[in-house]
């Protein structure tokens, strides 16, 4: 934001606080039903992300979608679905603990996207994409540390010691960093430029290319 003199904040500090709120308890949730569900049934229903962020689109922005785009938006998440299972190890499994956990997490998910679009992109003066990643991921980061001390006190403890016992991780980490927020500013410019539903089907069609990535190095 230095660099390029973007130094006026549009966005308020309770609208980044309600933000993060919305990011963390999506991520919680999600992280927290790969205790009750295998990968495979996670990837099936981050697909179908797009069906409930059009519906909370209506609800909080107004918008009006057509029949044939429902059905067209259900036969994209059907076919990424038909693609995940088309690996004879993927295996779906439905506890319904897990599949709560991961209903609400993909609600909250759907909340985040359109409620970025509305309070920060959808308004006279929009805020640039650089400014929401910066406070979004400082109040994210105070937000989940606080989450994580009270219900995983001993996280913080484990992962020191385990990046002292393998310090080559690190490296990995920062370039894992670096990529999440490049990742998150293109995304961001997306729900800017062309709104939160088009946004969820590239994000959709993006768990094609990376299970085709994960095959090829397999």
């Amino acid at each position: 934001r230095l660099l390029t003199r973007d130094l006026n904040r549009v966005g308020t500090l309770a609208q980044y606080a309600a933000l993060s709120v919305l990011t963390v308890s999506g991520m919680g949730l999600t992280n927290l039903s790969l205790n009750y569900l295998t990968y495979p049934t996670r990837v099936i229903f981050k697909s179908s992300k797009l069906l409930p962020t059009m519906a909370v689109g209506t609800l909080l922005l107004g918008r009006k979608y057509s029949l044939l785009e429902y059905v067209a938006s259900a036969g994209l998440v059907t076919g990424i679905v038909f693609f995940t299972m088309g690996d004879a190890e993927a295996r779906p499994s439905f506890n319904p603990i897990g599949i709560a956990l991961i209903v609400l997490g993909i609600g909250f998910d759907a909340a985040t996207s359109n409620y970025e679009e509305r309070a920060f992109f959808r308004i006279a003066k929009p805020a640039s994409q650089a400014e929401v990643v910066a406070f979004s991921s400082l109040f994210g980061s105070v937000t989940s540390l606080a989450m994580l001390l009270l219900f995983s006190p001993d996280e913080i403890p484990n992962a020191v010691a385990h990046a002292r016992k393998h310090p080559e991780q690190l490296p990995y980490l920062v370039l894992s960093s670096v990529c999440g927020y490049v990742s998150v500013s293109f995304v961001l410019l997306l729900i800017k430029v062309y709104g939160a539903t088009v946004t969820e089907m590239v994000k959709s069609l993006r768990k094609v290319l990376t299970l085709e990535i994960g095959r090829a190095h397999v």
